[in-house]
This record gives structure tokens, sequence and C-alpha cells, in this order.
């Protein structure tokens, strides 16, 4: 029986149960550029870079929300901006979430 490279890709453990995901590869070199692209990947994580950048925060108030911070609202706003001038967009409707943050 032939051996395929494995890697686990990521391990839960949640209180009701335990999960084990992995994948494999046809050979260790297709392994090791997958591991590789993942690495690369997580460098430019835009929940990392853009709070590096002090475009947003996450608070644990609201741990699903990012609050912009001047810079990132002023990227925000000029998006909303082009979308609500531009003709590219007419066909597009908007839709805006209720959005909670919890109470200490």
């Amino acid at each position: 029986m032939k051996r395929e490279p494995i890697a686990a890709a990521s391990i839960t453990l949640p209180l009701w149960s335990q999960r084990v995901y992995g994948i494999t590869f046809p050979d260790k070199k297709q392994l090791a550029e997958h591991l590789e692209r993942l690495a690369e990947a997580k460098k430019r994580d835009h929940r990392v870079v853009g709070t590096q950048m002090e475009l947003f925060m996450f608070d644990k108030l609201s741990p699903g929300s990012c609050f912009f911070m001047p810079n990132g609202a002023c990227i925000y706003n000029a998006l909303v901006e082009v979308r609500t001038t531009s003709d590219c967009g007419s066909n597009l409707q908007v839709l805006f979430d209720a959005r909670t943050q919890g109470v200490q």
C-alpha cells in the first residue's frame, strides 16, 4: 500500500466533539507547495494587515465586527461614495445589517 503525504489542516475542540481536518497529496513536493501557499496567505490575512495598518480594530464587545479607525473610515466612505455615484452599481441593491454589541 502506497502512503501519500498528509498534513493536519486544523484541529478544533468544541465542547461537544473533536474534529481533525486533513489533506493529502500524491507527493511530498505538492504538500510542501500547499503548506507554503498557506503560510503566504496567512501573512496577507486582511484581519491582521488591517489591524497593523490601523484601519480597523476588533473588540470583545462585538467579536465578529470591526470598528473602523479614522483611516479605515476614510477608505470605507470613499468606497461608498464611488458605489453611490457611479453607473456601474446601478443594478446593485444596498443592504445594511443590524449590528449589536454586548454590554459589560
